[in-house]
């Protein structure tokens, strides 16, 4: 009996921190709130790469800033609700280890606008493969800078 009662205390324990994961993933930035180009680059600034497609711009962004994500806020409730509040360490460590990461790597968002200037949809960019990613593409810059060094000595 004693057992089952520090069971239910630790569940209680447990799940009344799945609060805290939830709050940690929706804060932030919500990206469905901006209607236009200058409410974007009055959050993030000058966009990093601009490309035109079809008419459409697609303006991607680079920032450090923390970007909502409701999706986690409801599922990390979910979860403690589901397994009684015993998934709530490893999501609180998750959803921490996020915002350290993107603090420190940055994350891209790519806006796409139409011709007024209004925002179509937007895409931010997820954690898989984000640093040798950055690492293989400064490897080809510096590969690229080499090649290109040595064919105008070679002349």
């Amino acid at each position: 009996m004693k057992r089952i009662v520090l069971l239910l205390v630790a569940c209680v324990c447990f799940s009344s921190l799945g609060c805290l994961s939830g709050f940690i993933a929706g804060s932030g930035k919500m990206l469905s709130g901006f209607e236009n180009r200058e409410k974007v680059d009055a959050c993030f600034g000058q966009p990093h790469k601009v490309e035109e497609i079809d008419g459409e711009f697609k303006a991607t962004y680079i920032t450090r800033k923390k970007i909502a994500d409701p999706n986690g806020e409801y599922g990390t409730q979910a979860w403690a609700l589901f397994t009684l509040g015993l998934s709530e360490p490893p999501l609180l460590a998750y959803f921490s280890g996020n915002v350290i990461y993107y603090t420190i790597a940055g994350k891209e968002i790519t806006f796409t606008f139409d011709k007024r200037g209004r925002v179509i949809e937007y895409t931010p960019t997820e954690r898989v493969n984000d640093w040798p990613r950055m690492r293989y593409e400064s490897r080809l810059k510096a590969e690229e800078e080499e090649r290109k060094q040595k064919e105008e000595e070679a002349p």
